[in-house]
Formats: C-alpha cells, structure tokens, sequence
C-alpha cells in the first residue's frame, strides 16, 4: 500500500488522535523524530522495508464502550508512514494486517514504555 492508501484505509492512526489538530501535530512529531534519528532520509533514498501493521477489529472486539470495536487502525509505523509520505506519498510499501490484535510486537507492552523500549524511539525502517 502506499501512503495515500494507508490513509484513505484505514479509520484511525492510533496514538495519533482524530481530530485533524492532532492528527497534524503528532505527524509533525513524528516527522522530527524520524528526521533526527536518519530513518527520514533512509526511506527517502531506500524505501520502506519493515512492514507497517494494520489491525482489523470486528465488532464483538472488547466491551460496547471500546474505541477501536469495528475499527481499523495503523498500529505500529507511524515514523515510516510520515517518512515516506513526504519522500513519495505514491511509493508501495510492505503492509501486514492482524485480525482483532494489535500487533504482532506486543503493543500494550511498548505502549506502557511509551517508545520501543530502546533508544530509538522510531524502531525499525
């Protein structure tokens, strides 16, 4: 998928937010982050070669007040979608869809670190 598939797929960018205010501040953290660590200029010259991950949540997913029941969400990528999205918004990259999970990283133990757990808060390219 490319970039301006990704956005037009999916409903929501998870740690983003919805609002549109949000959605444009944490891009442009997430573009800062990718630029200070290289990974924005890598994927400008290389691509993206880790695969973004898409989780698909049916509607039996959770509790009736869950946020993400019947929604797909990007849920690990952020820095790599933002870095290509500037490079070449047309441009495939590796895509890989969870049914009713967040990932196959084990997010909610990333989420309660609040980065990767490393260093590098953007991860892999």
């Amino acid at each position: 998928m490319s970039p301006h598939e990704v956005e037009g797929y999916v409903d929501s960018f998870g740690d983003f937010g919805s609002a549109p205010a949000d959605i444009a501040r944490n891009t442009a953290f997430k573009r800062g982050e990718s630029k200070e660590s290289g990974m924005h200029d890598s994927i400008a010259a290389e691509g993206v070669k880790k695969p973004l991950e898409i989780s698909h949540f049916d509607n039996t997913y959770g509790g009736e007040d869950s946020k993400v029941r019947g929604k797909t969400i990007l849920s690990q990528g952020h820095h790599r979608w933002v870095s290509q999205n500037d490079a070449d918004p047309d441009r495939l990259m590796p895509v890989v869809h969870h049914p009713n999970s967040w990932s196959g990283r084990g997010t909610a133990r990333y989420m309660r670190l609040g980065t990767s757990g490393k260093n590098d808060p953007t991860g892999d390219q």
